[in-house]
């Protein structure tokens, strides 16, 4: 099985509720994703609810919200064609005793390759809906 990965990590001096503060407000995200647009959620910041997104220069795509821990963690996925993407966010202590959020990407599956081809072919010009 394909599977492609993602990470990076910035320190932060912004406690666990300031940094969930706008982590559940998902129309916030694009102020500190460069890579979307707009993101609409279909109801409470909870594991399992869905809303729908645009990456910068890509479709609209549906995703859910797999896991969430307030104040720590939270985790959603979207299905493409031929591929998943899953997308993990993070607050948590590091080995260096200072506060980090993590972002981690991942993509996987057999046709995973096809997919982001594309997925990063769509017409540039779709807007919100």
């Amino acid at each position: 099985m394909f599977k492609w990965s993602y990470s990076e990590k910035v320190m932060t001096n912004a406690t666990a509720e300031q940094v969930w503060a706008i982590w559940e407000q998902p129309e916030l995200w694009p102020s500190w994703d460069s890579e979307l647009t707009w993101v609409k959620l279909d109801g409470p910041f909870k594991s399992g609810t869905k809303g729908k997104m645009q990456p910068v220069g890509g479709p609209i795509v549906e995703f859910t919200l797999t896991e969430v821990k307030v104040n720590r963690r939270f985790v959603d996925r979207t299905r493409l064609p031929l591929t998943n993407m899953e997308f993990s966010h993070f607050y948590e202590l590091d080995d260096d005793k200072k506060w980090y959020c993590f972002h981690t990407s991942q993509c996987y599956d057999d046709w995973a390759a096809r997919a982001a081809i594309w997925f990063y072919s769509w017409p540039k010009d779709k807007k919100t809906p």
